[in-house]
């Protein structure tokens, strides 16, 4: 048995401030071979507005920003997978959708390899676990520079 103390203090429903939706409902591919991280960062990107797409492992993501019919705005690649990197499926993703903002992230500190891609294209660098206002911060930051360079032309 568990006890716990009476209280008169109501719970909040609404989201902390931090989770807050900032997204214009833009579309948003996760690569990541843990499924309890592609199913976390999943839900998270969905309380924050956005369509996610989820791959489990490179070639299912190479596969999805090939076979998608719509827009996918970015993506967030882990660089850890064990069947293809994330350096070996940047280039794809790059040669799929030249206009989709890659995301890296590893659960190490930023690496040779990680800003090899960064100085080859790639968006940004995320460290995991993921804050949810850092990488909601990180997504919204790089999908404006995207629209503003977009207008632009």
């Amino acid at each position: 048995s568990i006890y716990l103390p009476a209280t008169e203090a109501t719970i909040e429903t609404t989201p902390p401030k931090e989770i807050a939706t900032h997204s214009g409902g833009e579309t948003i591919l996760i690569i990541d071979d843990e499924p309890v991280v592609l199913n976390v960062t999943r839900d998270l990107l969905e309380r924050f507005g956005y369509t996610v797409l989820c791959a489990e492992d490179g070639q299912s993501g190479i596969d999805l920003a090939r076979d998608h019919n719509g827009e996918i705005h970015a993506a967030i690649l882990d660089m850890g997978m064990p069947d293809m990197s994330g350096c070996e499926v940047f280039p794809y993703l790059q040669n799929l959708r030249p206009d989709m903002r890659i995301v890296i992230c590893t659960g190490y500190e930023l690496s040779d390899a990680s800003q090899s891609l960064l100085d080859q294209g790639a968006a940004a660098f995320v460290r995991k676990p993921y804050r949810p206002r850092e990488l909601n911060e990180t997504i919204r930051g790089l999908l404006s520079t995207r629209e503003e360079s977009s207008t632009q032309v």
